[in-house]
């Protein structure tokens, strides 16, 4: 299963949980030059690619966390990889340990990432104070009830809907919607999981526009 939880509109949280172990991705979204015309009914857009930043998983047997920062010196295309080894975790001690890293951490990451990235302004520094809160019990509950993981839709992308902050509701809502996401993944709707609300997309009918399957989407 993989998910994507946006917490700034180009900023989001990558959850992904198989037999071999869990990966957490810090990844941000670079705008491309190329414009897309090819999606029926919405106006061209730019391209873009989600870059990962940090990355932080299990799989190997004991838990580290992996940050790349791109350099014209550096061999690998990535840029250079700085590795910590964090011992023997839980998935939930491994899922605590990388939102807090990602929560104190994800400006500077990103700033180090490469010019490339747009500054961050002050509302979007607080939207990300508070997504990231809200995002924590949501994605904590896929960490632990495989229940719950069934009824995600693999490769959804989300952002919290707040009950009583009308601006960060605003906020999330502009985020979510930007043309290119909806021209990828569909119109806006709303899910519920457990007690947390959440703004998604409704997937396109693939006869409805020229798009890959879903499955081979990369937003």
């Amino acid at each position: 299963m993989q998910i994507h939880a946006e917490f700034t509109a180009d900023d989001r949280i990558t959850l992904e949980i198989s037999g071999r172990g869990m990966i957490i991705r810090y990844e941000s979204f670079r705008q491309l030059g190329k414009v897309n015309y090819s999606v029926k009914g919405y106006e061209p857009f730019f391209e873009g690619e989600w870059l990962p930043i940090a990355r932080f998983d299990n799989r190997k047997g004991t838990a580290q966390r992996e940050v790349v920062r791109p350099t014209p010196m550096a061999y690998s295309a990535l840029g250079l990889h700085f590795k910590d080894q964090w011992g023997t975790l839980t998935p939930v001690e491994l899922f605590e340990k990388a939102l807090e890293d990602i929560a104190e951490n994800w400006e500077t990451y990103r700033s180090n990432y490469d010019g490339a990235l747009p500054a961050v302004s002050e509302d979007k520094r607080k939207q990300a104070a508070f997504n990231i809160k809200l995002l924590r019990p949501t994605l904590l509950l896929l960490v632990t009830d495989e229940n719950t993981r069934k009824i995600m839709t693999e490769g959804m992308s989300f952002t919290p809907m707040p009950r009583e902050n009308d601006w960060l509701l605003e906020q999330n809502t502009l985020a979510i919607s930007k043309i290119y996401k909806k021209a990828l993944r569909g119109e806006l709707t709303f899910r519920q999981i457990g007690d947390h609300r959440l703004i998604t997309h409704a997937p396109h009918e693939i006869a409805l526009a020229d798009i890959p399957a879903p499955s081979t989407l990369d937003f």
